[in-house]
């Protein structure tokens, strides 16, 4: 189990991840709406068949809290998020408009591909079968010795 001051060190690529996102909030998604409105829109009609991508959202979401606790599972997160992300132009292309997303969702995609790359970098530097010899971004707290038996006093 870390220790509580790894829980506290925040990798640098979550803050990256959290700058570019709300980033993504302000931009302007067409002429009409900015990058919340569509948030907040996804948020209300997500069941309907043109609002699901909206769901790489809360998979981004657990993405960056996967990060301190198993990098797989963030990695993996991060990857389905931007699928989903991604599949809004596959949307687009079957509905009946035809016009590009605007810089809001190009800015919210490629927060999901810093993600991705982000968590699968710390994977395959903290995984436990990494080569000794490449630099460790992360101390690893799960190699710290518990006292023998025989350490604790007991005399026989």
């Amino acid at each position: 189990m870390p220790s509580r001051s790894g829980l506290t060190r925040l990798p640098r690529w979550v803050l990256l991840v959290l700058l570019v996102y709300a980033l993504s909030f302000a931009l302007p998604h067409d002429e009409r709406n900015k990058g919340w409105h569509l948030f907040v829109l996804g948020l209300l009609y997500f069941y309907l068949p043109w609002g699901w991508p909206w769901l790489a959202n809360p998979l981004l979401w657990v993405s960056l809290r996967a990060s301190w606790l198993s990098p797989l599972l963030s990695f993996l997160f991060a990857g389905l998020s931007l699928v989903m992300a991604a599949s809004f132009l596959i949307v687009l292309y079957l509905s009946e408009i035809k016009e590009m997303p605007g810089p809001a969702y190009w800015v919210w995609l490629g927060s999901m591909a810093i993600a991705t790359l982000g968590s699968g970098a710390q994977y395959y530097f903290t995984h436990p079968g990494a080569d000794t010899n490449r630099p460790q971004p992360y101390p690893d707290t799960r190699r710290i010795a518990s006292p023998e038996p025989t350490d604790l006093g007991i005399q026989k």
